[in-house]
């Protein structure tokens, strides 16, 4: 698995689960690319669903100008080994918005992940609240 694929896998253990009163969340739909482009538009297969969750990760060796039209960045990491890790989220309305494009400072490469999930998910604030690091692991420290 590669390490955006790795990374997204222990971002989403942080903020996809299930709970008693509905049905686990499910991979609705997922794409995946790399570019050499200053801006770069990712592609869906079919148009999200208004109401799941949308998840784009992207890993740079250039910074990111700017966060998606429409997205919130949840995990901005510093340059590690020459690469920065993007994790920005949103839930899906239905609108061009549901199709994120990021733009780098020149042409850099850069791959991304877009992923959507139907089901239960547990709140942003709750998993926003917890810092994650490049890899998503859960870096908050508990008390002694």
């Amino acid at each position: 698995m590669s390490p955006l694929g790795l990374g997204l896998g222990f971002w989403l253990n942080e903020v996809v689960g299930s709970t008693d009163t509905g049905d686990a969340p499910a991979l609705a739909q997922a794409a995946s690319d790399v570019s050499l482009l200053a801006t770069t538009d990712t592609v869906w297969d079919a148009a999200p669903t208004a109401g799941n969750l949308l998840v784009l990760a992207v890993t740079s060796s250039g910074v990111l100008s700017a966060t998606p039209d429409g997205w919130t960045l949840d995990t901005d990491a510093t340059v590690v080994n020459a690469l920065a890790w993007y994790v920005f989220y949103r839930t899906a309305d239905g609108t061009a918005d549901d199709t994120p494009s990021y733009t780098q400072a020149g042409d850099y490469s850069s791959a991304w992940c877009l992923a959507e999930f139907s089901g239960d998910i547990i709140g942003f604030e709750e998993v926003s609240a917890q810092q994650t690091n490049n890899l998503g692991q859960n870096t908050t420290s508990t008390p002694e």
